[in-house]
């Protein structure tokens, strides 16, 4: 995953260690890994059928049975801004993810329409048309082997600011939508 899905990008100020012996031991929690770093200008493709994560800065922390990650900035397809807190279980192999996004005003759906979580919003259609300000939440919990679509948690909360919407489908316009 390391030598594919991160295209580019810069480490700042890591630190590693190593807590521990050196050599084999029956017991499970006998050692353990620590690594810590600042993140700029980085790009990612987390999965093949998830859209590119691109200009992200944070913090990446490794402790063990946890990673930590906290996204500071970054974009993607059909947002122009998201920051995020992903913590995962290394034991499990689970990630929950708690992020805030600002959608780009014409593109928004974009994002939804190009990522495996389609499947779960699957009245939307790539008809449908955005303009004006999206914001929201999106909190996820998925598994990162095994991804099953049944396995995705998903809470989805948006703000809208003055959105008009096209949907051809069913004949309908909305303008100018707040709340």
């Amino acid at each position: 995953w390391l030598d594919s899905s991160i295209k580019t990008g810069f480490l700042e100020q890591v630190s590693f260690a190593y807590h521990g012996l050196t050599k084999s031991s029956k017991y499970l929690n006998s050692r353990r890994v620590e690594f810590k770093t600042k993140y700029r200008n980085l790009s990612v493709k987390y999965y093949e059928d998830w859209p590119l994560v691109v200009n992200a800065g944070g913090y990446l922390h490794l402790k063990g049975a946890r990673t930590k990650i906290e996204i500071k900035s970054a974009r993607t397809l059909g947002v122009k801004h998201l920051s995020a807190d992903l913590s995962i279980d290394n034991t499990k192999l689970d990630l929950r993810a708690d992020i805030e996004f600002l959608g780009e005003e014409s593109n928004f759906l974009a994002f939804f329409l190009n990522s495996p979580l389609k499947e779960e919003l699957s009245f939307l259609s790539k008809n449908w048309e955005t303009d004006g300000s999206i914001a929201g939440d999106l909190e996820l919990i998925f598994p990162l082997s095994d991804f099953s679509l049944n396995a995705i948690e998903l809470s989805l909360k948006f703000q809208l600011n003055e959105l008009d919407m096209v949907i051809p489908d069913y004949n309908l316009s909305f303008g100018s939508i707040s709340g």
